[in-house]
């Protein structure tokens, strides 16, 4: 169990988006049909810098020096090109850090890591938005 929570920092690229998927004439919805719970993802916009921010004993994006030495690190699990985007952290304070999705649409899962601190998984989506 993760000692910390991680998040996508939402902007106006990067949104909490109601997942549709109607059955059709040859295959049903893969989607619940208990419509009390409403299907969500992440999705990024093309292009957009995206910022991730970890919380920890309820103070989001600690500076490292709060963090006793256990900082966090992050990896792709999942991306949809050759070469992942990379992700870079302001100095000081690897609770925070950014990547940049460029022409680059799928799906990815970006890992959040913290040496004895466990692990989170953040899932999202690039798509192109017009």
């Amino acid at each position: 169990m993760p000692n910390f929570t991680a998040r996508l920092v939402p902007s106006a690229d990067v949104t909490l988006q109601v997942w549709t998927d109607p059955s059709t004439s040859s295959a049903p919805s893969r989607l619940s049909p208990r419509d009390v719970y409403q299907h969500r993802y992440w999705r990024v916009a093309t292009g957009t810098t995206v910022e991730v921010r970890a919380t920890v004993d309820g103070d989001e994006a600690p500076l490292d020096a709060d963090l006793g030495g256990t900082l966090f690190t992050y990896h792709w699990a999942e991306w949809t090109t050759t070469t992942p985007p990379v992700i870079t952290s302001p100095p000081g304070q690897s609770s925070v850090a950014t990547f940049t999705v460029e022409n680059m649409t799928g799906h990815y899962l970006l890992f959040v890591r913290r040496k004895s601190g466990g692990g989170v998984g953040l899932h999202f989506d690039v798509e192109l938005v017009f």
